[in-house]
């Protein structure tokens, strides 16, 4: 026992020398793995940061790529839109389109160009839009002249320009043509548009309401309509000048059949028509030692104003255009409305139409108008062959004023039947007749409605240079066919020696007057100084040119031979505001 205690001191003291070198190696262990894991903490943390800034981006390319993608499929709808729409353009050219087709074709456009906000810039969209419009807007004045009144070559300009338009937008589509060159070729397009109108210019086809204001000299270039449906409208004191008359246009205003014009001057500001030439500044007047224009007899300065309306017309009644094409006209409505022609001046028109020697245009011309038209206090200067046509229509016509009439006659009514009442008409040397008319000659109309009245009016021949000596041919004041109704208050004046008050050149007129269906009253006649008058039956013959006439006979019943200024007629002094009061 004593021999083992000292054995096992040793052995205890080698295993705790043993189990303390253990134990300091294991701690060393320890803080190395606790190092070790550190670290790949940290770089874990690290790649956990950098994944998800990863899956940050890709995240945030997905979007760019989906909205790309967005803008992509927006742009190709956008650009299919754009030639949809340019394609309709060109099929509107074709078809000649109307003003109504161009505002829609315009606001078809802007919303097509709208929706490119979510494709392009909000620069280039308004680029895009503002070169689109500028380019529309710039041919607008030329591309909706109805092509057959349009000069050729701005119609194939205008198809060119639209056709490369096209192509420019598909290839913007396909990617082969970059947006800044886009630019620049549409800006090119827009410089090879013929040159642009200016916005006092009337021509082509007025759709609408189209309204014209005093203080503004209009222009009046070409062949102008105003279609079925639409009114133009006119201010009081209003100019418009007429382009003068080529081989190729003749500047004339239409309102078609079912359309209106409401005309509405005054006796201080009427409403003028006039050729381009004429000085007359805006505000109707001359300047200072500027004098109104001469008429000068068939010179074709322009065309004039011409009414279609819907009251019954006869077969033969018909209107063309400058290339023999045939506008509606007439219809069943006797008091069919087109409108209002208030204190209206008509100066210096009148001209042939090409290659129809049948009809021409002159200063005023009313077809298959209704009495529900207002025509008042109107005056034509000059024309030709006749002042003023009116056929087929039941329209009143009070103040109708006259004069340096070519040719014809002042006034041709033909198969008119309305009343002609307190009117002018003031003869130059040329001129063959005053007043001519022809019954209507429709066959489902009764006696009643084709009587006309023409009363309270004014024929003025020619002042002679000397006391009864002209070179003139004798003239016919009042010249009758197949009539019906009345004539009274009438007074010719200035006659000279084979002058005809009245004539009934037709066997129906003489028969109607010999029926009763036709009557006079209250004619009066004045001669022209220092010539000797003859008898008042010597100044009325019908068709049968023999004085011996019931006609003839009993013309003194009803008409006298009377001094100047005792005669009856027209009231002159309303005609103060007239062209032909002021240079009389």
């Amino acid at each position: 026992m004593k021999i083992l205690t000292p054995f096992l001191f040793v052995f205890a003291s080698l295993l705790c020398f043993v189990s303390f070198t253990n134990c300091n190696n294991q701690d060393g262990e320890i803080e190395d793995l606790q190092n070790q894991i550190t670290t790949l903490q940290t770089q874990l943390k690290q790649a956990q940061d950098a994944k998800s800034s990863s899956d940050a981006e890709v995240t945030n390319l997905q979007t760019q790529l989906k909205n790309a993608q967005d803008a992509k499929s927006n742009a190709d709808a956008m650009i299919g839109e754009l030639e949809n729409a340019i394609e309709s353009l060109n099929q509107k050219l074709e078809n000649s389109p109307s003003q109504e087709d161009f505002d829609a074709i315009v606001s078809e456009l802007q919303r097509t160009i709208e929706s490119l906000e979510n494709s392009m810039s909000p620069e280039e969209v308004e680029d895009l839009f503002n070169l689109i419009v500028s380019m529309l807007t710039d041919i607008k004045d030329i591309l909706f002249i109805q092509t057959s009144y349009a000069d050729e070559q701005h119609i194939d300009q205008l198809k060119k320009v639209s056709s490369s338009f096209l192509i420019y937008i598909r290839l913007l589509k396909q990617g082969e043509l970059e947006f800044v060159d886009f630019t620049s070729a549409i800006k090119q397009l827009i410089d090879e548009l013929p040159e642009r109108k200016a916005s006092n210019v009337l021509y082509g086809e007025l759709s609408g309401t189209t309204e014209l204001k005093a203080g503004t000299e209009y222009i009046l270039d070409g062949w102008v309509t105003v279609p079925a449906g639409s009114t133009l409208r006119i201010e009081a004191g209003t100019i418009i000048k007429a382009k003068q008359t080529t081989r190729e246009s003749i500047s004339t205003l239409i309102i078609e059949s079912g359309a209106k014009i409401e005309a509405n001057g005054t006796a201080e500001n009427p409403i003028i028509f006039t050729y381009e030439g004429d000085p007359i500044t805006a505000d109707g007047t001359y300047e200072e030692g500027v004098t109104p224009p001469e008429p000068l007899l068939d010179e074709h300065r322009w065309g004039g104003l011409c009414i279609l309306g819907q009251a019954p017309i006869s077969p033969s009644t018909a209107f063309f255009g400058l290339k023999g094409e045939q506008y509606e006209v007439g219809g069943s409505d006797p008091n069919d409305g087109s409108g209002t022609l208030h204190y209206v001046s008509i100066r210096h028109g009148g001209s042939f139409i090409e290659d129809i020697d049948y009809f021409q245009v002159t200063g005023l011309v009313l077809l298959g108008v209704g009495s529900g038209t207002t025509i008042e206090n109107v005056e034509v200067v000059g024309g030709l062959e006749y002042g003023a046509i009116v056929a087929d229509s039941d329209v009143n016509l009070t103040g109708l004023v006259v004069s340096n009439s070519p040719a014809e006659s002042g006034i041709w009514l033909n198969g008119y039947r309305g009343e002609l009442n307190n009117s002018l008409v003031d003869l130059n040397e040329q001129t063959y007749s005053g007043i001519s008319v022809e019954g209507s000659s429709i066959e489902n109309l009764s006696m009643d409605e084709k009587k006309i009245t023409i009363s309270n009016t004014s024929i003025l021949g020619p002042k002679l240079n000397s006391p009864c000596q002209s070179e003139q041919d004798p003239k016919i004041y009042i010249e009758l066919g197949n009539l019906l109704g009345s004539v009274s208050q009438v007074a010719c004046t200035n006659l000279i020696a084979d002058d005809t008050a009245v004539w009934l050149g037709d066997p129906e007129a003489t028969e109607n007057y010999v029926n009763g269906d036709l009557s006079f009253q209250d004619i009066d006649i004045v001669f022209s100084e220092g010539c000797d008058a003859p008898t008042v039956n010597e100044l009325f013959y019908d068709h049968t040119d023999d004085q011996s006439s019931q006609f003839s006979r009993e013309s003194s019943s009803f008409a006298e031979l009377v001094t100047s200024g005792n005669e009856k007629g027209a009231d002159l002094s309303q005609f103060e505001w007239t062209y032909w009061y002021q240079n009389k």
